[in-house]
């Protein structure tokens, strides 16, 4: 194994996020692994001042826009500090779990407005692809799981019913489907399997 992996986890809202965020965390630090958790971003900027940030995709696009590419820039620049964080400990073996990536923005605008922002910070699709190992994409629990479907654990979730929250899955693994490494983890099993599963296929990929 190379000492850093930088892998990208996603998915559909309540698809069990931040439980596996957790538990990834505790598995491979009983495994000798040092692990670093980059925040969401879309959750940093509505909680902390944007929560209206669907109506004004609806009202004023192009501010919506302009938040947007805030939102990547300091997407970007989180990474880069975490990435620096993570090499002062290179005598350890380290993985770096994003909790989503730049390209999740992509699913909730135009392809062309996603790709004119990320041109004027001098980035494309497949340069961000290679900043990461590896993608997980976690399906929703509104796909396969309905029972456990809920919005009350994000105050910053926009989908309200199982409709939209399929969409949103849909549109989120459809931008990452041109990853080399996209991992898909569905509702096949029972929440305590799913995770099993997720981290089977974690160890594959810092094994990579």
């Amino acid at each position: 194994m190379q000492n850093i992996k930088k892998i990208v986890l996603t998915g559909g809202p309540c698809g069990g996020k931040t439980t596996a965020l957790s538990y990834i965390s505790e598995e491979l630090k009983k495994m000798g692994v040092k692990v670093f958790q980059v925040p969401e971003i879309a959750t940093m900027f509505i909680s902390g001042g944007v929560a209206d940030i669907v109506n004004i995709s609806q009202t004023d696009y192009g501010k919506y826009l302009e938040i947007e590419k805030g939102m990547i820039s300091a997407q970007i620049a989180l990474e880069k500090e975490f990435y620096n964080l993570s090499n002062i400990f290179k005598d350890e073996r380290r993985v770096i779990i994003f909790d989503r990536g730049i390209m999740d923005m992509a699913a909730y605008m135009p392809k062309e407005h996603f790709e004119k922002i990320i041109s004027e910070i001098g980035l494309d699709a497949e340069g961000i692809f290679g900043n990461y190992d590896g993608v997980i994409h976690l399906v929703t629990a509104a796909d396969g799981a309905e029972s456990f479907y809920t919005t009350k654990n994000n105050k910053a979730r926009a989908e309200s019913s199982v409709e939209e929250a399929r969409l949103a899955d849909k549109r989120t693994l459809e931008v990452w489907a041109g990853h080399p490494h996209l991992k898909i983890i569905d509702n096949s099993t029972d929440f305590e399997n799913k995770m099993q599963r997720l981290m089977n296929e974690i160890i594959e990929l810092i094994r990579l």
